[in-house]
C-alpha cells in the first residue's frame, strides 16, 4: 500500500486539458495536520476545480495515513457521514418531481 502510494505521489502530474469546465457541485476536502508528503496549499487546490458552493477544508490531526488510526479515522467518517445525511431524501424528491413534470 505504501509503494502504491508513494509511486502514485511521484508519477502523477494533473493537468486541466481533459476536463472542459469546472466541476458544478460543493467540494470537501480532508488534509492530515502532520502530513510531510501532501501540504494543506495542495488540497486547498481543489477549490479552484468547483464553482460549486460551498468549498470545505477540513484539517485532521494526524499523518499522511489518518485513515489507518481510530481516533483520525472516526473524525473523518463522522464528518462524510454527516455530509451525505439527506442525499437520499433529496434525490427521491428531485425523482418524485420529475416524474410530475416539473
Amino acid at each position: 500500500m505504501l509503494r502504491a502510494d508513494f509511486t502514485l505521489f511521484d508519477q502523477y502530474e494533473y493537468t486541466h486539458q481533459d476536463r472542459k469546465s469546472k466541476f458544478t457541485f460543493p467540494i470537501t476536502v480532508f488534509s492530515a495536520k502532520d502530513d510531510g508528503m501532501i501540504t494543506s496549499t495542495m488540497v486547498k487546490g481543489w477549490k479552484e476545480e468547483t464553482t460549486g458552493m460551498p468549498f470545505e477544508f477540513v484539517e485532521i490531526d494526524g499523518h499522511h495515513l489518518f485513515p489507518l488510526d481510530k481516533e483520525p479515522k472516526a473524525i473523518w467518517l463522522t464528518k462524510i457521514a454527516k455530509g451525505l445525511d439527506g442525499c437520499m431524501e433529496l434525490i427521491d424528491l428531485k425523482a418524485e418531481y420529475a416524474g410530475m413534470g416539473l
